[in-house]
């Protein structure tokens, strides 16, 4: 039966993949980016490094979402491109999909291109002590795992990696999954969405990964982090998706003690990660300025422009 349920995944996202491709179109085509595509060492993970310039720049890594089951490192092409033109060498890698690999085999793969960046950064004039993180509703989750895990050796232990290879002076989270075992994968019936949950769980966690389920969650772990880097969230009324989830998580955050900048888009228009898919509408251009004013005001490269 989990292969009926894995197949249902596959399709969903077949056709997510094709409504993205669409709003993609939209988009400009930018020409001046630079865009080397590289495999990671150790992996069958690929990272795409966008630059503008020959100059050293800060580091922005992009984590690409899709419900871990959907999306490569040229999924979010264009958002990358927008904020490369802003002055950052933007870093997009791929990761393990829950297909291939469970959420262990995600984080390990991230750190193995975390260092093939620090090893690659002279090559391609990155500054990795002024480097950021984003990501985007499943990328988003990934990418504030990635930070509690710097700041966890219980977590370090759990997912058997030392503390980051380059660490981040800011993470920003895009209409975050960050609570999955809140998520719904089917509305009706209620049987099918407690299948669907159970091979989704299967897959993510491993088939005997009970310690990651019970981790799985931000409250889960939170107690565990000493420390995280200034955060920024971004959501919207429009994502009738994941909307709560991020006022869940601004409330996680104010009970266990980590600062949050939490920015509210009032539009019922506007869609979940509407701003990282349709980089160039209007109020797409608005929300990522005001992701870009954070990223300024917590880069060295950027902190006489905000003063």
């Amino acid at each position: 039966m989990s292969k009926f349920y894995e197949l249902g995944f596959r399709l969903t996202f077949h056709f997510v993949a094709k409504s993205d491709k669409k709003r993609h179109l939209k988009n400009k085509k930018r020409p001046d980016v630079a865009v080397a595509h590289l495999p990671v060492p150790q992996t069958k993970d690929f990272v795409n490094i966008l630059r503008t310039t020959e100059e050293k720049r800060p580091l922005l890594l992009d984590i690409h979402g899709g419900g871990w089951m959907y999306g490569d490192e040229n999924l979010n092409i264009d958002f990358g491109k927008w904020f490369a033109e802003q002055g950052f060498h933007v870093a997009m890698p791929s990761y393990p999909l829950i297909y291939d690999g469970t959420i262990k085999d995600m984080v390990q793969s991230l750190y193995r291109t975390l260092s093939f960046l620090r090893e690659e950064a002279e090559r391609f004039h990155i500054d990795v002590d002024n480097a950021h993180i984003v990501g985007d509703s499943a990328g988003a989750g990934l990418a504030l795992l990635l930070c509690a895990i710097d700041g966890s050796e219980e977590l370090q232990r759990l997912y058997e990696v030392p503390s980051l290879p380059i660490s981040f002076s800011s993470l920003l989270l895009y209409h975050p999954c960050c609570y999955p075992k809140r998520m719904t994968f089917v509305a009706k019936p209620k049987f099918m969405d407690k299948g669907a949950r159970r091979t989704f769980f299967r897959l993510y966690c491993g088939k005997n990964g009970k310690e990651f389920y019970d981790k799985a969650d931000f409250p889960d772990y939170a107690a565990t982090i000493r420390r995280l880097p200034p955060t920024f969230l971004l959501t919207s009324t429009g994502d009738t998706f994941l909307n709560r989830m991020s006022f869940d998580l601004k409330e996680d955050f104010r009970r266990f003690g980590f600062p949050m900048e939490f920015v509210l888009i009032p539009d019922d228009t506007f869609g979940h990660v509407q701003s990282v898919t349709e980089v160039d509408e209007p109020s797409s251009v608005s929300a990522n300025e005001k992701a870009l004013d954070f990223l300024r005001r917590h880069s060295s490269d950027f902190s006489s422009d905000a003063s």
